[in-house]
């Protein structure tokens, strides 16, 4: 398997592609680990490419000094970008963040900021 480390620090936008010629030696995909090495609370947006399948519905929050692997498909290509400033409310996902904003929504499902 192949692992890709993502750190996540104020305004940072990344762009993956998972292509076929990744050595990948289990099948099971790409492992991304997002890393938050922020003093404060991050909440990656994540946009998949085209006709990709959505990852973990596209956001999630992500404590200051903890991290989180993402297992992506082969040939997975899409943006992980890290939010910043944000308030949702836990029942709805609505809310908004100060820096790469969704539409005001936690799990971004294709909306990109």
């Amino acid at each position: 398997m192949t692992t890709f480390l993502i750190f996540f620090c104020f305004l940072l936008s990344t762009s993956v592609t998972a292509a076929t010629g990744v050595n990948v030696t289990n099948g099971n995909g790409i492992q991304l680990i997002l890393v938050n090495n922020c003093k404060e609370s991050v909440w990656p947006g994540i946009l998949s490419n085209g006709e990709h399948p959505t990852i973990k519905d596209g956001g999630f929050h992500l404590p200051s000094g903890e991290e989180h692997v993402l297992q992506v498909p082969n040939q997975w290509a899409g943006r992980i970008w890290g939010r910043q400033g944000c308030y949702f409310n836990e029942t709805t996902g609505k809310g908004s963040c100060q820096t790469g904003d969704c539409g005001g929504k936690l799990e971004c499902k294709g909306i990109g900021g």
